[in-house]
């Protein structure tokens, strides 16, 4: 085993570059890293939150004996002897320890616990577990998934300020570099306050798609607002006509656009 593939295995594992430059430091390969001690580990990675990470990953490669392909003591001649079938197998066993991974850390909360069930959950758990970070392809993934799961047991509920900061309090902590304010905030409007925020926007686009595609019926707009007392006003857009409009219509789309740019 390469140092070079050595890199490549840390970086999978989402750890830092300078972890993973203190590795490279010791010319660590794959094989040297199932022989290191709890101390070692402290010593290269004196961080608890990436060294557990770290720990959990080097258990499961541990147990699973992969490698990347390539290894020690395999030749070009080697892999080209060996059937197409058992290389995908390989890769498929590898793709299959960094889910695994993922799968088997501990839930954080029950949002968590929801986006292990999924495909696009997952997908923004191992983008996160990769990279540290959601991009705007994760992000709005993420948001569909936390909006269907607020929508699940009933597509007609309606959200309350609480739903969405509660929604906003999980996505931090599960992924700790989103600002909350991202996903939901309260701004003041004159003397009254209005929503903000991904989760918001989310919620009445996915609505509009389920009352046009008649899974729900539309509900006047103040009933939205009064249906739980956690909810404040939302300010000048219930005055507006346009916007109480666009909060149950899709069609036509002339009228849509219209209303808004009214409003927007």
């Amino acid at each position: 085993m390469s140092v070079n593939e050595m890199v490549e295995l840390l970086r999978r594992w989402g750890l830092a570059p300078p972890y993973v430059d203190s590795f490279v430091a010791e010319e660590y390969t794959i094989d040297s890293l199932k022989l290191l001690t709890a101390e070692t580990i402290l010593k290269h990675i004196p961080k608890e939150g990436p060294r557990s990470t770290f720990e959990n990953n080097l258990k499961l490669l541990r147990e699973s004996g992969d490698t990347l392909e390539g290894g020690e003591g395999e030749d070009e001649d080697d892999e080209d002897n060996t059937p197409l079938s058992s290389r995908r197998a390989k890769k498929r066993k590898l793709d299959n320890t960094q889910l695994q991974l993922i799968l088997s850390l501990p839930d954080k909360n029950s949002l968590h616990k929801a986006l292990k069930k999924s495909m696009p959950g997952i997908i923004v758990l191992g983008f996160y577990a990769a990279n540290s970070f959601l991009d705007e392809y994760t992000r709005n993934l993420l948001c569909t998934q936390v909006i269907y799961k607020g929508l699940e047991n009933d597509f007609n509920r309606l959200l309350t300020r609480d739903d969405y900061s509660s929604i906003a309090d999980d996505i931090v902590v599960l992924f700790p570099t989103e600002d909350k304010e991202t996903w939901y905030s309260v701004v003041q409007k004159g003397k009254a306050t209005t929503i903000q925020g991904r989760l918001r926007f989310k919620y009445y686009s996915l609505r509009r798609g389920l009352i046009s595609s008649q899974l729900i019926k539309p509900t006047p707009v103040q009933t939205e607002i009064n249906v739980d007392s956690s909810i404040s006003e939302l300010g000048d857009d219930l005055e507006d006509a346009s916007f109480q409009w666009l909060c149950s219509n899709t069609a036509p789309w002339s009228e849509v656009l219209s209303k808004w740019g009214e409003t927007r």
